[in-house]
């Protein structure tokens, strides 16, 4: 049974993910994003940001968004995104869940195993650029097993930074770009709070933030 008493934590994910989110993207397109996931009208999944941004809002149905995205690349970003959301990211057996749903392409599949089987080794970064092509998501997901607790990580591209800090939860403090800190939490906030149905994207007080209360609600299966 997979309990989520712990908002404050999955909240957390949420903010961090768009604060990596706001470093990368455009800002006023990465506002028009989020407003239009939570009136229920994104469109097709055809970028990488719109990718993590499904993972985080429909964690809880790992089925379901797997239905609704033709790039395999981009359903790795939103299954990843989302089992950290659900705390099942676990790099040892990460590979092997996402091959789950990547049965349709077994050359992609290798690519992800031979990730996980040089980071389990410890094969240095230098070995690994020679055996995965470095501008693919296999490396990047080779460099996240490889050092999953370490902030060098936002350094790498946008996806794979949006896993780390969903993965960990926060971001670290320590960036000069305030703006991007600035709009990645309350867009984060945003989206959490309409996740948990708590919010009203036509009437916003200006008190919202520090007084919404997230309810206890909801627990999945497995």
């Amino acid at each position: 049974m997979l309990n989520f008493s712990n908002h404050h934590s999955l909240k957390r994910r949420f903010q961090g993910v768009l604060t990596v989110l706001a470093y990368h993207d455009p800002l006023e397109d990465l506002s028009n994003l989020v407003d239009q996931i939570i009136v229920g009208n994104l469109p097709p999944i055809s970028s990488k940001t719109s990718a993590i941004l499904l993972g985080l809002y429909q964690h809880q149905d790992l089925t379901e968004i797997s239905k609704n995205i033709i790039d395999p690349e981009h359903l790795i970003i939103t299954l990843a995104i989302a089992l950290a959301c659900r705390e099942q990211l676990q790099p040892r057996t990460l590979v092997k869940n996402l091959c789950d749903y990547l049965q349709p392409y077994p050359d992609l599949c290798s690519q992800l195993k031979l990730a996980h089987s040089l980071a389990e080794q410890g094969t240095s970064r230098t070995i690994a650029r020679s055996s995965l092509n470095t501008d693919t998501l296999a490396f990047g997901i080779y460099c996240f097993l490889s050092t999953p607790f370490s902030w060098n990580l936002l350094n790498q591209n946008m996806e794979i930074a949006a896993i780390a800090a969903a993965y960990l939860g926060h971001i670290p403090n320590s960036t000069q770009n305030v703006r991007a800190i600035k709009l990645g939490m309350n867009l984060g906030d945003r989206l959490f709070a309409a996740w948990a149905g708590v919010y009203d994207l036509s009437n916003i007080p200006d008190d919202f933030y520090p007084a919404l209360k997230y309810p206890d609600r909801w627990s999945l299966g497995a």
